[in-house]
């Protein structure tokens, strides 16, 4: 049921609740032929893409963590520059049945481009593509997945905005945020959920 692989998303991010962190230590994807459920982050560069990633890894380990680097100081160029999975463990049980996906971020005139965005959705983009925000990924370049299986596809896309910015997103970046749901849509078996995420408080 797709619907509740969107659930699962919102419940990733409630935090200090027993029940949530029983619920996704039991869970598992319906279809037997995914072995996870992946969930791809995407956003504008600088708004807390890896920041985030790091909020669910603290929450289902019980302790800070950094797994995902982050820049500390606001750049007009994304600090995250290849497609990472990033995979969750539980304590002596292996791994969470879902994994999160890092990507460039967006920007007006640089950063990832929407195609290679909407390659991932298909499972085309390799773990660990470095992406180019100069060219496209295309069928027959090293990091493209020429035959993607289903747990290397995108099931829930993320848009992460910070909270109080989204008033501020400009009209293009709008509709390339648009685009990109429009392609998850179409695929038919994607979930689409957006986040305002808080990371700093006065």
């Amino acid at each position: 049921n797709w619907r509740n692989w969107k659930l699962s998303v919102w419940l990733i991010v409630c935090r200090n609740n027993q029940d949530t962190l029983d619920f996704l230590k039991s869970y598992s994807p319906r279809n037997h032929e995914a072995t996870h459920l992946r969930i791809l982050l995407i956003g504008q560069t600088g708004e807390g893409k890896s920041t985030f990633i790091n909020s669910v890894d603290s929450v289902l380990q019980g302790r800070v963590a950094n797994r995902a680097p982050t820049d500390q100081h606001v750049t007009a160029d994304s600090f995250t520059k290849k497609y990472k999975t990033y995979k969750f463990s539980k304590t002596n049980e292996g791994h969470y049945s879902f994994v999160i996906n890092d990507i460039m971020g967006m920007e007006r005139t640089k950063g990832v481009h929407v195609e290679d965005i909407k390659l991932a959705l298909r499972g085309h983009v390799k773990d660990g593509y470095e992406f180019d925000p100069e060219n496209k990924l295309e069928e027959g370049d090293l990091g493209y997945n020429a035959a993607p299986e289903l747990s290397e596809r995108v099931h829930v896309v993320v848009t992460v905005v910070p909270a109080g910015v989204v008033s501020l997103l400009t009209s293009d970046m709008i509709a390339k945020l648009r685009d990109i749901r429009l392609a998850a849509t179409a695929l038919g078996k994607v979930a689409v959920a957006n986040f305002s995420v808080i990371h700093y408080l006065d």
